[in-house]
């Protein structure tokens, strides 16, 4: 019955994590749509209902991703291993993630603006650039030495979030 009891709780918590993420991506959207919503011609309420339910659709695949590494390396193992430290092994999976993902979110909304694209086969050619040209490029026309702190700062905040999200419920 304990580890049935084990199981039950790390599933609660992988659970949690889906429900953040998933909620995390989708704020992420929105504000890219409010940022970008002059673009929109008569653009309803439907149709950004429609953009933020096709948005979800792809978002589950990822946040289904994240889950599973979480799983993988943190529920399962403890099942084997009752000491195993899965809470500090979601914790540093999680937090990383959201770190990560907001870094890319805030890199997209300039990228965007320039390109009128998200991410494309375009940044993988552009590994082959000049070293120099990508760092100008990115402090110049990305606002890099901003950006890159507030993405960092605001990614610690919504892990910190995710943290008592987690310990609470």
């Amino acid at each position: 019955m304990k580890k049935f009891n084990l199981f039950l709780r790390n599933w609660q918590q992988e659970l949690k994590l889906f429900l953040f993420f998933t909620s995390l991506f989708t704020l992420f959207r929105i504000a890219f749509i409010s940022i970008y919503s002059y673009q929109l011609e008569d653009g309803s309420y439907r149709d950004v209902i429609l953009c933020l339910w096709y948005g979800l659709r792809l978002s589950l695949k990822t946040t289904g991703i994240i889950v599973l590494i979480s799983a993988v390396f943190a529920t399962l193992p403890q099942l084997l291993f009752t000491k195993w430290p899965s809470d500090l092994l979601r914790k540093v999976i999680s937090s990383l993630s959201v770190v990560l993902f907001t870094v890319l979110f805030f890199a997209r909304v300039p990228y965007y603006k320039i390109f009128n694209s998200g991410f494309n086969i375009m940044l993988i050619n552009g590994m082959y650039d000049d070293i120099s040209a990508i760092i100008d490029t990115a402090v110049n026309e990305y606002q890099l030495l901003w950006r890159l702190p507030a993405a960092i700062i605001c990614g610690i905040i919504f892990a910190d979030k995710l943290d008592l999200i987690c310990s609470c419920i």
